[in-house]
């Protein structure tokens, strides 16, 4: 369904609900495994909400572009968007966000420090 309602909005220059229809799609496929199709729409995603100074929408997707990373077992690259969206969330008093993104900051960092405390 997403990916229909993606294909009608983008023709039609709606960025506002292309980018929450990309947030979802891109949710939708990080808890269904696909975590690379999330990467890659969440990488779209801050991109255009950047361009579009959607600035709630740029710290979720900085939060789910490191999720995803985090679930790929890709700590260390999950750990700088992680600390762009807290910058953003707080930035914008964005709190729910916020505690997301220091929660998912949290577990990178952690998962990251263990990989290298075990070489």
């Amino acid at each position: 369904v997403w990916k229909e309602a993606l294909e009608i909005a983008e023709p039609h220059g709606l960025p506002d609900l292309v980018a929450k229809i990309q947030y979802n799609l891109a949710v939708g496929y990080d808890l269904s495994g696909e975590h690379e199709l999330a990467v890659t729409l969440a990488m779209r995603l801050v991109e255009l909400s950047g361009e579009r100074k959607m600035a709630n929408t740029q710290a979720r997707a900085l939060v789910l572009l490191g999720q995803a990373l985090v679930h790929m077992h890709q700590w260390t690259e999950a750990i700088p968007h992680l600390e762009r969206a807290v910058s953003l969330a707080r930035e914008n008093s964005l709190q729910f966000v916020l505690e997301d993104a220091l929660e998912s900051l949290a577990i990178a960092q952690e998962s990251a420090d263990d990989i290298v405390g075990a070489c």
